[in-house]
C-alpha cells in the first residue's frame, strides 16, 4: 500500500514520514521533491528557474507515476504543490491512502521561520513576508481536503502525536 502525506510546506509531511517509517515494518519512505532531485540531479528550486513550472510539474507527475506504478508498501511525503495538477491528485486519489496534515497559516509560518528571525527566514522563503501563506493556502486548502482520505489536524499538536494518529488510521 501506498501511504501519502500531502499539506503545505512546513506542515510535517517529511518528518511524520519518517516518523511513522520507525513504526510501520517494511515500509519504504519517499521525500517526492527529494526523489525529483536525486533523479534529475538538480535541485527544485534551479528546476523551477530555469526550467518553468510547467515543466517542474511534469517531472513531478512522471516521478509520481513512476513510485506508484513500482508498487510496495512506501510512505510518500508529497511537496505542497503536487496535488494541485489533475494528473498528480488522480493518482493521488485512485492509487493510495493520502492523509492531509492541516495546519493553520500561523502554524506554518512558525514551522518555516524556526529558531531564525522573519527577515532571514524570508530571504530563503520569500512568501512568509506579508500574506503570501494565507493566500496560497486559502487556495490549496479545499483541493487538499479533497484528495484525503484523512483530515489530520496539526496545530497545537506534537508530531509523534501526529504520527500515532496517522499510523492508527492506516
Amino acid at each position: 500500500m501506498i501511504v501519502a502525506l500531502t499539506g503545505f510546506m512546513g506542515s510535517g509531511k517529511t518528518t511524520v514520514g519518517r516518523m511513522l517509517q520507525n513504526s510501520l515494518r517494511g515500509y519504504e519512505f519517499i521525500d517526492l521533491d527529494q526523489y525529483i532531485s536525486a533523479k534529475t540531479g538538480r535541485a527544485i528550486p534551479e528546476i523551477f528557474s530555469t526550467d518553468g513550472e510547467a515543466v517542474f510539474r511534469k517531472i513531478e507527475a512522471d516521478c509520481l507515476e513512476e513510485i506508484i506504478l513500482r508498487g510496495g508498501n512506501v510512505l510518500l511525503s508529497l511537496g505542497g504543490g503536487t496535488v494541485m495538477t489533475e494528473r498528480c491528485f488522480t493518482l493521488v486519489k485512485e492509487q493510495t491512502k493520502c492523509f492531509y496534515l492541516k495546519a493553520s497559516a500561523e502554524t506554518i509560518r512558525r514551522h518555516l521561520i524556526g529558531k531564525r528571525t522573519l527577515e532571514e527566514a524570508a530571504k530563503e522563503r520569500p512568501m512568509l513576508a506579508g500574506n503570501g501563506i494565507e493566500e496560497l493556502l486559502s487556495k490549496r486548502g479545499p483541493t487538499y481536503e479533497a484528495v484525503a482520505t484523512h483530515i489530520v489536524e496539526t496545530d497545537g499538536r506534537e508530531l509523534q502525536d501526529i504520527a500515532n494518529e496517522v499510523f492508527y488510521l492506516i
